[in-house]
Protein backbone atom coordinates (compact mmCIF):
# COMPACT_ATOMS: atom_id res chain seq x y z
CA UNK A 1 0.00 0.00 0.00
CA UNK A 2 1.26 3.45 -0.86
CA UNK A 3 0.39 6.99 0.12
CA UNK A 4 1.86 10.21 -1.16
CA UNK A 5 2.05 13.62 0.47
CA UNK A 6 1.67 16.71 -1.70
CA UNK A 7 2.25 19.98 0.15
CA UNK A 8 -0.23 19.81 3.04
CA UNK A 9 -2.45 17.03 1.63
CA UNK A 10 -1.91 13.26 1.97
CA UNK A 11 -3.49 11.08 -0.67
CA UNK A 12 -5.73 8.12 0.01
CA UNK A 13 -4.02 4.71 0.21
CA UNK A 14 -3.86 2.78 -3.06
CA UNK A 15 -2.27 -0.37 -4.49
CA UNK A 16 0.16 -0.36 -7.39
CA UNK A 17 -0.75 -3.44 -9.43
CA UNK A 18 1.63 -3.17 -12.40
CA UNK A 19 3.99 -0.88 -14.25
CA UNK A 20 6.28 1.88 -13.10
CA UNK A 21 5.51 5.41 -11.98
CA UNK A 22 5.00 7.98 -14.71
CA UNK A 23 8.30 9.69 -15.47
CA UNK A 24 10.40 6.90 -13.96
CA UNK A 25 13.65 6.58 -15.97
CA UNK A 26 13.23 2.82 -15.90
CA UNK A 27 9.97 3.11 -17.87
CA UNK A 28 11.51 3.70 -21.31
CA UNK A 29 14.18 1.05 -20.74
CA UNK A 30 11.57 -1.56 -19.90
CA UNK A 31 9.40 -0.54 -22.83
CA UNK A 32 12.32 -0.67 -25.25
CA UNK A 33 13.37 -4.13 -24.02
CA UNK A 34 9.88 -5.55 -24.40
CA UNK A 35 9.13 -3.82 -27.70
CA UNK A 36 12.45 -5.01 -29.18
CA UNK A 37 11.51 -8.59 -28.38
CA UNK A 38 8.04 -8.20 -29.89
CA UNK A 39 9.14 -6.26 -32.98
CA UNK A 40 11.94 -8.70 -33.83
CA UNK A 41 9.25 -11.32 -34.39
CA UNK A 42 7.15 -8.98 -36.50
CA UNK A 43 9.93 -7.48 -38.62
CA UNK A 44 10.78 -10.87 -40.11
CA UNK A 45 7.10 -11.43 -40.96
CA UNK A 46 6.75 -7.94 -42.44
CA UNK A 47 9.86 -8.31 -44.59
CA UNK A 48 8.53 -11.60 -46.01
CA UNK A 49 5.29 -9.81 -46.92
CA UNK A 50 7.30 -6.90 -48.40
CA UNK A 51 5.89 -4.34 -45.98
CA UNK A 52 7.79 -1.19 -45.13
CA UNK A 53 9.78 1.23 -47.27
CA UNK A 54 12.92 0.24 -49.17
CA UNK A 55 15.92 2.49 -48.58
CA UNK A 56 18.28 0.84 -51.06
CA UNK A 57 17.24 -0.90 -54.25
CA UNK A 58 16.28 -4.42 -53.19
CA UNK A 59 18.28 -4.38 -49.96
CA UNK A 60 17.11 -2.84 -46.69
CA UNK A 61 13.55 -2.10 -45.70
CA UNK A 62 12.36 0.14 -42.83
CA UNK A 63 9.18 -1.00 -41.09
CA UNK A 64 9.32 0.98 -37.84
CA UNK A 65 11.00 3.79 -35.95
CA UNK A 66 11.03 3.96 -32.15
CA UNK A 67 11.74 6.66 -29.60
CA UNK A 68 11.08 6.40 -25.85
CA UNK A 69 7.61 4.83 -25.66
CA UNK A 70 6.51 5.68 -29.21
CA UNK A 71 6.51 3.38 -32.22
CA UNK A 72 6.04 4.68 -35.76
CA UNK A 73 5.08 2.01 -38.30
CA UNK A 74 6.22 2.78 -41.85
CA UNK A 75 4.81 1.38 -45.08
CA UNK A 76 3.32 2.46 -48.40
CA UNK A 77 -0.42 1.74 -48.14
CA UNK A 78 -3.38 1.96 -45.79
CA UNK A 79 -4.03 -1.76 -46.21
CA UNK A 80 -0.47 -2.63 -45.14
CA UNK A 81 -0.41 -0.24 -42.17
CA UNK A 82 -3.75 -1.63 -40.97
CA UNK A 83 -2.36 -5.18 -41.08
CA UNK A 84 0.87 -4.10 -39.35
CA UNK A 85 -1.06 -2.33 -36.60
CA UNK A 86 -3.16 -5.44 -36.08
CA UNK A 87 -0.01 -7.60 -35.90
CA UNK A 88 1.53 -5.22 -33.38
CA UNK A 89 -1.61 -5.16 -31.23
CA UNK A 90 -1.70 -8.97 -31.09
CA UNK A 91 1.99 -9.25 -30.12
CA UNK A 92 1.72 -6.43 -27.57
CA UNK A 93 -1.29 -8.06 -25.91
CA UNK A 94 0.77 -11.21 -25.31
CA UNK A 95 2.94 -9.25 -22.85
CA UNK A 96 0.19 -7.10 -21.36
CA UNK A 97 0.70 -3.99 -23.51
CA UNK A 98 -1.92 -2.09 -25.46
CA UNK A 99 -1.74 0.94 -27.66
CA UNK A 100 -3.83 4.02 -27.04
CA UNK A 101 -6.22 4.49 -29.93
CA UNK A 102 -6.47 8.21 -29.11
CA UNK A 103 -2.76 8.53 -29.95
CA UNK A 104 -2.83 6.28 -33.03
Amino acid sequence: MHTYTFTDFTSRTFNIVRGVKQGDPLSSLLFNSVSESQLCKLIHKWHEKRRGIQIQHGRECITNLRFADDILLVTTSLLQITAMLSDLSIEAAKVGLQHHLDET
